[in-house]
This record gives C-alpha cells, structure tokens and sequence, in this order.
C-alpha cells in the first residue's frame, strides 16, 4: 500500500502516505472476525498524534450503524501511520474496523464506501448469520493440466463435502458449520506447493495439507496455494 502522506485541501481533507509499507490485505469477513467495533460512519475530525512513541492518526467518526459491538454516536479510532493507514477522507462514509486484527503485519481495511447499501450488504449477511462460514482461496502458478487434479474436501461431522475450483484457480465454498472441522487439500503426485494464510508461508512437504476451520473463531478461512516445482 503506497500513498501519499499530507494533508490534502480540495473541498475534501485527507491522510494517506508515500513511504513503502508491506502488510497483510484481510478479506471483509476475516476483518471482520479480528475487529472487535465494526461501524459505518462519517468522518468528522482528523489529527495526526503519538501513542508509544509511534505516529498515529486520530480520526473521529459520526456512527451510522454498528455491526459488530457497540458504542457512542461519536466514535473515535486510531490508525498507525507510516504507510500503512487507511485512506481516509473528510466528510466521507467509512466502513471502520477497530481493534488490532490480531497482528500488526495486517493492514486495517477501514475504506471509503460509495454506495451505502450496496458496500455494507455483506457486514448485514455477516451480523446476521452467525453460523455461515466462507472457505475461499486461490491456486497459483498451476496450469490447466494441474488444476483439475487438485482436490479440496471440507470434512465434517455430516459428512465430506467438496469444494470445486474454477478454470482461473478460484475456490469458494460457504456453508452453515456447527462444530470445528477439517479441510484436506490435497495436490497430484510430483507436485510441491507452499500454503499463505495470513502473512503466514509454510511449504507443503507431501501431496496433501489438512488444517481446522472453526466457526466460533472466525467467519472465514482464505488460503493461498502456489506451485513452487514440478517433476
């Protein structure tokens, strides 16, 4: 995320940043799931500050509606700046998340939005349902031979479920889970890939992965599978 860092006078104030910083994008419902306040609102004061002898950015928003938790009509948050920030614009709705989204390697995805009902329909379907969980992901650096070999498999307590991939690499699969359960994936034979998950990279050492999906801790899993030799 690089941007540019001042103080913008055109009708419209704004903070972004020029120096490079390298952070973690999370998916809405994986924001969403580490957020401890989500809320939209209007920006109504901006200021940049020190917390910890770090540089932050002080916004205070007009709240519209919660989503997650609760909180007054004026809501303030804070924002780590150094590139990593937010854009964020006077006078604008935001879609804000507070919290620390369990690391500091993830950006805060607190955005603009244009079109009210539209960009929040998702924080409705999430506030909403709270057993609806979303496996999703992509396969990287596969060609079309490979694709149709790799398997994805849910694996509950009522039964297994296969998750299908699409011709450009793309799986998504939503489902109502109850308890913690397993997803297997597993990868044709002479192929090694490694896994991304959350600013995490692991190497996968055999032709199948395994790991747990859990609806009370999260609203989401996405995982990246890259195709790093072949024989």
């Amino acid at each position: 995320m690089n941007r540019l860092f001042g103080l913008v006078i055109v009708g419209l104030l704004s903070f972004s940043s020029v120096s490079a910083c390298s952070c973690e994008i999370l998916e809405a419902c994986e924001a969403y799931s580490f957020a401890d306040i989500v809320f939209t609102g209007k920006l109504v004061a901006l200021k940049e500050g020190v917390s910890n002898e770090k540089t932050v950015i002080d916004a205070t928003f007009e709240t519209i509606e919660y989503f997650k938790g609760d909180g007054p009509r004026m809501s303030k948050a804070k924002f780590r700046a150094g590139g990593c920030e937010p854009d964020l614009l006077l006078g604008q709705i935001h879609i804000v998340y507070k919290g620390d989204l369990g690391s500091p390697l993830f950006c805060n995805p607190t955005k603009v939005i244009r079109d009210l009902s539209k960009d929040t329909k998702f924080l409705q379907e999430l506030r909403s349902s709270k057993r609806s969980f979303t496996i999703s992901g992509a396969i990287i650096g596969a060609t079309a031979s490979i694709r149709p070999h790799i398997k994805i498999e849910l694996l509950t307590h009522n039964g297994r479920f296969d998750v299908s991939v699409d011709s450009d690499g793309n799986f998504r699969y939503v489902t109502d889970l109850i308890d913690e359960s397993t997803v297997r994936v597993s990868f044709p034979v002479g192929t090694r890939f490694r896994m991304k998950r959350l600013g995490m990279v692991s190497d996968i050492l055999s032709n199948s992965v395994e790991f747990t999906v859990s609806p009370t801790k999260s609203h989401c899993d996405r995982r990246v599978f890259e195709l790093v030799s072949r024989e």
